[in-house]
């Protein structure tokens, strides 16, 4: 159980090849079952490495870690930059998720003005009570040249 002192921390790019030793295997399943808009696991890790994703774990008052989520700054065309929650883990969803205005204040810093987050329906109605609204949903086709 994580303790209401506990703060979501943000992994530095050089911690990233220890702490996937720890919820590696997790954000791998999710990248092949979520793949669509987030990329492979390979491709998420490469952006941990250059720092064009962000790692955020959530750990007890004995270091287990019970949630992560992988954000990711942008600055869209028209200048806005938002906030985007790619993939979102654990044990722990709920207490990670009360985390997120932590996290919101630290994009602020950055001249975040808005968030989204990538979130399967189960997800979307927690995010729901954190202030997120359902704009549109995402289906997948693949395409194959394959003839039946």
């Amino acid at each position: 159980m994580v303790q209401e002192g506990v703060k979501p921390v943000l992994i530095a790019a050089e911690a990233v090849p220890a702490m996937l030793q720890l919820v590696g295997k997790e954000i791998e399943e999710l990248t092949q079952t979520f793949n669509i808009a987030r990329g492979t696991f390979h491709e998420v890790v490469q952006c941990l490495y250059n720092q064009t994703r962000q790692l955020w774990v959530l750990p007890d008052e004995s270091f287990q870690i019970h949630g992560w989520m992988i954000t990711k700054l942008d600055t869209l065309a028209d200048g806005t930059r938002r906030l985007t929650f790619d993939l979102i883990g654990g044990h722990d969803l709920d207490g990670m998720l009360k985390h997120l205005p932590a996290i919101e204040d630290w994009a602020k810093e950055f001249g975040v003005t808005e968030a989204v987050a990538y979130a399967r329906p189960g997800l979307r109605k927690k995010l729901k009570t954190e202030g997120f609204f359902h704009t549109c949903d995402v289906v997948y086709k693949p395409l194959t040249d394959q003839v039946n």
